[in-house]
């Protein structure tokens, strides 16, 4: 069986977050994904880029994303993403 799952990302910083960068390492499979876009997916390890109108995350504001997977065990998913880097790009 499969999952639904959320990821919110708050900015608790003083300036805005541009063009972000969300990286993890993650064993569960993800199969779809709204308001962002998987540009890359090597092994267990995922690159997440926002969608344009989640591009920017102003101080104290958050910006979420959602997805659909299936458990790495075809199981239930007990499976958290490690090694989480979240990056402002420059383009």
């Amino acid at each position: 069986g499969g999952f639904n799952g959320n990821v919110t990302i708050k900015n608790n910083s003083d300036s805005t977050i541009k063009n972000w960068v969300l990286e993890f390492d993650y064993n569960d499979s993800i199969d779809s994904i709204w308001n962002a876009k998987i540009v890359s997916h090597e092994g267990n390890h995922y690159v997440i880029k926002p969608d344009k109108h989640n591009l920017n995350i102003k101080s104290s504001e958050s910006i979420s994303f959602g997805f659909s997977g299936t458990p790495a065990n075809n199981m239930t998913s007990s499976e958290v993403p490690e090694n989480i880097k979240l990056v402002q790009t420059k383009h």
